[in-house]
């Protein structure tokens, strides 16, 4: 639940501006743990479809933020936040779910 939390905050910074969803090299090494069991081979692929994993979601993202600004252009900024943050969570458990 913890790094859901932090997963879900690191978005909303992505989309406030105020920073990018990363991954540290101490989270990639944790992964490199279990990499074995879940059956790929080879460290470097895990972090290759970790890294194109994240880039497709970093331009969902961006794709999502021109649309909202798109749709809701006449309010406040504050109000504008408040609403993409509904929107974003709803729509990112409609794309894992």
């Amino acid at each position: 639940m913890g790094y859901e939390k932090e997963w879900n905050k690191d978005i909303m910074d992505a989309v406030a501006g105020r920073g990018e969803r990363k991954i540290t090299i101490e989270q990639l090494k944790k992964e490199n743990e279990t990499t074995y069991e879940e059956g790929f081979c080879d460290a470097s692929e895990r972090y290759r479809v970790e890294i194109e994993r994240l880039r497709k979601e970093k331009e969902w993202l961006k794709h999502q933020i021109l649309l909202y600004q798109e749709f809701h252009p006449g309010l406040p900024h504050d109000e504008k936040m408040e609403l993409l943050e509904v929107d974003m969570q709803q729509a990112l458990k409609k794309k894992n779910g």
